[in-house]
């Protein structure tokens, strides 16, 4: 079973609420809405917390399964290679990929936290390497004085889509696509995809 978040109760009279507890119960709300799949695990990979986005991946069973509270993979040659990862890992990040039987690979950042009292475990962050879901997209058309068909072409260029894709994507005709495409080059002063995704992919978080 997933532990669940603990959070200090709330008080009805703001004032009498303890400062000390304060940023707990905004980092357990915090963790819980996170837009990617979080847990912390101990050592030997006992489930201690998980948000519900990484809730709803290990209850799916594959490639992560929680047998007797330990957080493992489900299949036995990853789960021997999940442990081993977990084993290597210092206070800085790491990440290790796992496949998936019937999805892309995920992605797993984890490092090991260290209380004040010495106690550690690890956190974990869970990134899928599907383009749609991994990616968070700032608003980098200002900081280039784009148009907004000239982002929406540019994301679906650096998510590895070519012309024609794009224009089905978008629900355009491929020449409107390559304009848009000539455009961006012009006024990013480049001349290549490489270029592109040199100055843009900075803009985007995952």
């Amino acid at each position: 079973m997933i532990a669940e978040c603990v959070c200090p109760p709330v008080a009805d009279d703001p004032e009498t609420i303890n400062e000390q507890t304060a940023p707990e119960r905004y980092l357990s709300a915090w963790a819980e809405s996170h837009s990617a799949p979080l847990a912390l695990v101990s050592l030997d990979q006992k489930l201690i917390w998980a948000n519900s986005l990484a809730a709803a991946v290990f209850a799916a069973g594959e490639p992560f399964v929680v047998r007797d509270g330990v957080l493992t993979a489900a299949d036995k040659v990853q789960a021997a290679a999940l442990r081993g990862f977990f084993e290597r890992l210092g206070e800085t990040s790491e990440a290790w990929i796992i496949k998936s039987g019937s999805g892309a690979p995920t992605i797993v950042r984890a490092h090991v936290l260290r209380a004040e009292d010495g106690a550690r475990a690890i956190a974990i962050n869970l990134f899928s390497t599907e383009p749609a879901q991994r990616y968070v997209w700032t608003n980098f058309g200002e900081a280039f004085r784009l148009t907004r068909a000239e982002v929406e072409v540019a994301k679906r260029i650096l998510e590895g889509s070519a012309a024609d894709e794009a224009a089905e994507g978008l629900g355009v005709s491929v020449e409107t696509v390559r304009t848009h495409i000539r455009s961006l080059y012009g006024k990013l002063s480049i001349n290549s995809r490489e270029r592109l995704f040199a100055l843009i992919s900075p803009f985007r978080i995952g």
